[in-house]
């Protein structure tokens, strides 16, 4: 009795000791998946922060630019309030000139109209002249 308790002990032993070895066969797997995982998360985390960085750089990018065209909007904007300011004196000067150049038409159609009547007026005044002369030269 005492040697089947001792090669029950026995056999209980090599079966705990090959649980014991299949556990730590067990646990160095996991341990491996672990690292693995581990190792993955890792290099998933320095993407993602590589991401966040670019994402952020391109975040300051874009803000910088809307920052330069809300300024070239601005000065767009003062510029065309003074190109509409220019257009507007620019069309009353025009329509002063259109104006001016109306009297001066005008002016000069009645100037031709006066110089008509003069010149007429001395024609006349050259044939009585020319009669006059002739009557005295006839009397004389």
């Amino acid at each position: 009795q005492w040697k089947h308790k001792f090669e029950q002990r026995e056999m209980d032993l090599r079966v705990v000791q090959e649980k014991h070895t299949e556990q730590i066969k067990h646990i160095e797997y996991l341990n491996s998946e672990l690292n693995i995982i581990s190792s993955k998360t890792s290099q998933e985390c320095h993407n993602y922060i590589l991401s966040i960085e670019k994402l952020q750089q391109q975040i300051d990018s874009l803000t910088n630019d809307n920052a330069v065209l809300q300024d070239n909007f601005i000065k767009l904007s003062e510029e065309n309030k003074e190109l509409v300011k220019c257009q507007n004196q620019l069309q009353q000067k025009s329509s002063e000139v259109e104006e001016l150049h109306k009297k001066i038409e005008t002016s000069e159609n009645e100037s031709q109209i006066h110089l008509r009547a003069i010149s007429m007026q001395l024609e006349n005044e050259r044939e009585q002249l020319l009669m006059q002369a002739k009557e005295g030269t006839n009397s004389a």
